[in-house]
């Protein structure tokens, strides 16, 4: 006989939800929302067939039927108790049990060192063991006050209150951990963010004339590092927060309306501020070549300082919205702030152009063809330690963040090699293909070292 598939009965199935505590004892009278809706096919969205507000009787059970195959979704509505949405199958007639968590609305002030409030987020989650599986964790926001109202929280087991004090310079979160007696007490729990001893700083980035209208974000290059930070279009200013003293960041903005700092100064635990004067961006198109005047399909045009590479792979780049794939070689990259700019044509195993210009608000230039020479440097990986049965591979880091921009390469018999690098700083690492804990090693390739032998030992990471 062939195989047939299996169809959903449209006989009733009738399930009793047990509603019990923790440790198995029933909770009556308890208040539930009840959702039925169909079984939901792969690519279709499932409709509601009936939804209702259900008691439970004196010894916690509620009966709930309907045609085989259907779901249901209950929600426990009583602000006295905490459940997570138990959804099931109506499938056979049985028990389904709704654990409920004993819950309080919790009070919470929060403020820094100084008296300030803290003005931002804040999360309980759970400090000991796993109670709720499901969801472990209740957010919220602070008012200008520094002050939330937390409904429905699970008490019956410590709880860890994060405050996210990182907005302001100089501090950091701070958790405290509250018992289950504190937690019910009904009193408002007070959390003081201490200042931070890490000697950071933060930069405050100031709309001159005022909101922007368009959601955007700062790319903001730092001597050590790069990071972005979103802003709304509503919004007059934004903060890039515990950030490492010193001078040598820069900002920039892409888009219609665009922005280039020059060199920030950080300050420890203070706030420097930039203002901000948006201009209409320009644009720029190149046409990238090889050395055999081949176009380069997967090269990128970028916004930078030259001193070090954008993710990169060999087949085409990652693609944040500062870069444009190229395609027969042809590359544009538009929404760059005016002004005195560099910027940096490079694809995979080419050594990258740069190219000072000087740009206009909105105005458009071609630089024409550009052509990129073969990268000269070449690293051999050497690897010991590596497991029997466990597949490992090798790949190529940039100093600033230590970010892959070359696809993980194979180590085969403990051996691989990387060509085709510009001459520069990169961070070589070696973990499991299937990924891990990494050991890495930092080189320098120059034109009296264009070829490097690095040693890597995996003995001690783990699968």
């Amino acid at each position: 006989m062939g195989e047939s598939s299996r169809v959903d009965s449209e006989e009733p199935v009738t399930l009793n939800v047990l509603c019990v505590d923790p440790i198995g004892a029933p909770v009556p009278d308890v208040s539930i929302f009840v959702r039925i809706s169909p079984p939901q096919r792969r690519g279709q969205t499932g409709s509601l067939l009936s939804q209702s507000t259900r008691a439970a009787d004196h010894v916690g059970s509620l009966a709930l039927t309907s045609a085989s195959g259907n779901l249901a979704r209950l929600t426990v509505e009583e602000p006295s108790w905490f459940a997570n949405d138990l959804v099931f199958e109506f499938r056979d007639s049985t028990v389904v049990k709704l654990v409920l968590y004993p819950a309080k609305s919790l009070r919470v002030f929060a403020q820094y060192d100084d008296g300030e409030p803290v003005t931002y987020m804040g999360s309980f989650f759970r400090a000991g063991s796993p109670g709720v599986k499901e969801r472990d964790n209740w957010d919220f926001a602070l008012s200008s006050e520094g002050r939330a109202l937390v409904p429905r929280v699970a008490v019956d087991q410590p709880l860890s209150c994060k405050i996210f004090g990182w907005k302001r310079a100089g501090y950091d979160n701070e958790t405290v951990v509250f018992s289950p007696n504190e937690l019910t007490a009904g009193r408002e729990l007070r959390v003081i963010v201490s200042r931070d001893t890490r000697p950071l700083g933060a930069i405050r980035f100031e709309f001159i004339d005022g909101a922007p209208g368009f959601a955007g974000s700062v790319r903001l290059e730092g001597p050590f590092y790069t990071t972005s930070v979103n802003f709304g279009g509503r919004s007059s200013s934004v903060d890039a927060s515990r950030l490492s003293p010193g001078t040598g960041f820069r900002a920039t903005i892409m888009g219609p309306k665009a922005w280039r700092s020059g060199p920030i100064e950080v300050v420890a635990f203070e706030v420097t501020v930039v203002k901000v004067q948006f201009q209409q961006g320009a644009t720029v198109t190149a046409r990238l070549l090889d050395t055999q005047g081949k176009p380069i399909e997967h090269g990128v045009l970028r916004v930078s300082d030259g001193d070090y590479l954008q993710y990169l792979t060999a087949r085409r780049p990652e693609r944040p919205r500062f870069l444009k794939t190229a395609e027969d070689g042809v590359v544009t990259l538009s929404g760059i702030p005016p002004g005195e700019i560099q910027l940096e044509a490079e694809a995979w195993g080419k050594v990258p152009v740069v190219k000072t210009l000087s740009l206009q608000p909105a105005s458009n230039v071609d630089l024409g063809d550009l052509v990129l020479l073969d990268g000269s440097g070449e690293v051999n990986v050497h690897v010991t330690g590596m497991r029997e049965g466990h597949k490992y591979s090798a790949y190529v880091g940039q100093p600033k963040n230590g970010g892959n921009i070359y696809p993980f390469v194979p180590v085969v018999d403990g051996k691989c090699v990387i060509r085709g690098l510009p001459l520069r700083s990169y961070y070589i690492g070696v973990t499991f293909t299937k990924g891990g804990r990494v050991v890495a090693q930092r080189i320098e390739l120059s034109e009296s070292r264009t070829s490097i032998d690095v040693y890597l030992d995996v003995s001690d990471i783990d699968p």
